[in-house]
């Protein structure tokens, strides 16, 4: 779906070969142009395979069940989108100078289109039965697509195709109010009486939902009208060893949550295959809810100094000009340049506080954290016992904190918020072993001690956290 479902003005083609190849180079092996029960079942897959993961998306678009719907110039939205994914100049000749209509309000409707614009269509209109609240799209497409010059007609749907000599004509629609909410907890759209319109338009494309192609699948797999039913823990389905996630799971969703399922599966399969128990993985979501307790984010906030800290607004993204995108399939959003990069860089907090993300415990190749380690209670007898002040330097917009430097110097990078590297630093409130280690190595780098004449400041005040300033009175 990502090669074949996402315009690449929002993935660019050379970004997911890149993505694709890390993912060749650590072995796997690519096997294409095979279709699951037509080329080879899945019996003999499960024959050759010890486990099997199932991730077939969502490709088979839902009809519209209205009059007209098998006329020429009728298309599936996902299919539109397959058609200017592999082949965007051949689409082209069919939609240069065409009125278009896209049935939907979903983010495939919403790149079906954008497509038709860029491939050259007269006028682009999207019909959606809802208001613009309940338009599951995302703000920023919607935003995007109406300053390129997409017309979104809300409050109707459609009724019937026109056709005309068996092509596309025009569509007739009625216009709707909203009831009360249905199963998907956005209010149900109720047709006006004597509301019908007619919208004229040459190529109609329905994006109305996707589903999932599940006639390869064994009848043992179970399955809802969503998609196969599995654990939530594990991704384990019905039939042992088979193993499914994403589209093909929960329906239609966004492509990192596909990333997450196949992310979940692989430390069940892992564990499957060596006979073990299915350990939970660190790195999700859930696990980081159980880690981070409100407790220990009210404790980090009392840990983080912010005063002298403005607040400043996140850096908007750049953009191609709306004439560009329209002529163009290139990537929409240019990034940040150096300058606006590190603006955005200030605006971190640098809080140093643990949030429970779990990447400490899967890179420790000593395996030293255990995150299902229980709390235990042990007796050491020792002579003296020293405390790791665990200390919170203090942050101003005017300096940095050791800790800033020490990054730096791991870089080999020193440099001040302006991004030139400095001369001369000064070093506030600081004399610990630790502190004249830093300064040792900016001087090796030619930056030398000056309160007269810094060009940079190392603030190293600190504010003892609050766990040890009980325990030191414990202690006494």
């Amino acid at each position: 779906m990502l090669a074949v479902g996402i315009p690449s003005y929002r993935l660019p083609k050379d970004v997911l070969k890149r993505e694709i190849d890390a993912v060749l180079d650590m072995g796997v092996e690519l096997q294409l142009n095979t279709r699951v029960g037509k080329d080879i079942s899945f019996e003999e897959l499960q024959k050759e395979y010890d486990a099997i993961f199932v991730g077939v998306g969502a490709h088979e678009c839902r009809k519209l069940g209205i009059e007209g719907e098998e006329c020429r110039g009728s298309i599936p939205g996902v299919d539109f989108l397959r058609e200017v994914n592999i082949s965007p100049e051949t689409v082209r000749a069919r939609f240069q100078d065409k009125r278009v209509i896209v049935i939907g309000g979903g983010d495939v409707a919403i790149d079906a289109a954008r497509c038709a614009l860029r491939l050259g269509s007269r006028e682009v209109t999207m019909v959606y039965r809802r208001s613009r609240k309940e338009m599951p799209a995302r703000d920023e497409e919607i935003e995007a697509a109406e300053e390129e010059g997409v017309t979104i007609k809300f409050m109707a749907a459609p009724t019937r195709i026109l056709e005309k000599n068996g092509a596309v004509a025009g569509i007739e629609c009625v216009e709707m109010e909203l009831g009360e909410p249905d199963e998907s907890g956005r209010r149900r759209p109720i047709p006006k009486e004597g509301s019908e319109f007619i919208l004229d338009g040459d190529i109609v494309v329905a994006a109305i939902g996707q589903y999932s192609d599940f006639s390869f699948l064994p009848e043992e797999i179970e399955k809802t009208k969503w998609g196969i039913v599995v654990d939530d823990a594990t991704a384990a389905t019905s039939v042992p060893g088979v193993f499914a996630g994403g589209d093909a799971v929960t329906g239609p969703s966004i492509a990192i949550d596909a990333v997450a399922w196949g992310r979940r599966a692989a430390h069940a399969i892992d564990a499957y295959l060596h006979g073990r128990e299915v350990a939970f993985d660190p790195v999700e979501r859930d696990i980081n809810r159980a880690i981070v307790t409100q407790e220990d984010i009210e404790l980090m906030k009392r840990n983080v100094v912010l005063s002298g800290i403005e607040t400043a607004e996140r850096k908007e993204i750049s953009s191609i000009s709306i004439e560009e995108r329209i002529e163009t399939f290139d990537e929409v959003e240019k990034g940040y340049d150096d300058r606006t990069a590190m603006e955005e860089a200030k605006r971190c907090l640098s809080c140093r506080e643990c949030l429970g993300c779990g990447i400490c415990g899967n890179e420790c190749v000593q395996s030293a954290i255990d995150y299902d380690a229980t709390e235990t209670e042990i007796e050491v007898k020792a002579k003296e016992v020293v405390i790791d002040p665990e200390i919170y330097f203090t942050v101003d917009k005017h300096s940095f904190t050791p800790f800033e430097v020490e990054d730096m110097l791991e870089l080999g990078l020193i440099m001040n918020w302006d991004g030139r590297k400095p001369t001369h630093v000064a070093v506030k409130n600081g004399s610990t072993r630790y502190i004249q280690d830093i300064q040792k190595r900016l001087e090796d780098m030619g930056i030398t001690p000056s309160d007269d004449e810094a060009d940079m400041v190392m603030n190293c005040s600190f504010n003892e956290c609050e766990y040890y300033q009980k325990l030191r009175k414990h202690m006494r």
